[in-house]
């Protein structure tokens, strides 16, 4: 009996702990980052195996996702070219760089949209890569990732330098970005 009263008691506080401490998660604003790739695709009858690697860098405001936003470099020698139309080809003609996104913003928040990417780099341009972006949507990895209710922009850069730059959101420390 007093056994069972001794577990019963370390379970308690236990459960006290967990509490205080899920409790205190909750007041904050959290900034994480991680990685997620697209992994192979296939164009008419030829399928290929190259990977698009790219940053994930999450805003969080208690347990809400407040912004997200994912870019990785669609390296020149990337078969995932095959993707874009004639039209999309001479508009990255000039580019040393692309970058492909993904960005969420919860209830249309333009605010924070317009904030964020104000924030970019001069260096990157925003260019319309439609066929691209359709194929991606159809893509295991984008559905695999729950990528559904993401926009999706695109980037040239006309350096290669690699891209550094701080971001900072209302509510949120500053953060330092390297692409």
């Amino acid at each position: 009996m007093k056994k069972n009263f001794r577990e019963k008691k370390l379970l308690a506080k236990i459960f006290l702990i967990l509490l205080i401490s899920s409790c205190s998660i909750l007041s904050k604003n959290m900034f994480r980052q991680g990685e997620i790739f697209f992994n192979g695709g296939r164009h008419l009858s030829e399928s290929w195996n190259d990977k698009i690697k790219m940053k994930r860098f999450s805003w969080f405001q208690e347990l809400s996702l407040s912004f997200d936003f994912v870019i990785g470099e669609l390296k020149r020698e990337s078969n995932f070219l095959k993707w874009i139309n004639e039209d999309e080809e001479k508009k990255i003609i000039s580019c040393n760089k692309i970058y492909v996104s993904f960005y969420y913003v919860p209830k249309k928040n333009n605010v924070l949209k317009a904030n964020f990417f104000n924030q970019l780099p001069p260096g990157l341009h925003p260019i319309e890569l439609n066929s691209l972006k359709e194929n991606l949507r159809m893509h295991p990895d984008f559905s695999e990732n729950f990528l559904g209710l993401y926009e999706f922009k695109s980037f040239c850069s006309k350096t290669n330098e690699k891209q550094q730059f701080s971001i900072f959101l209302p509510g949120y420390n500053k953060v330092n970005l390297k692409l």
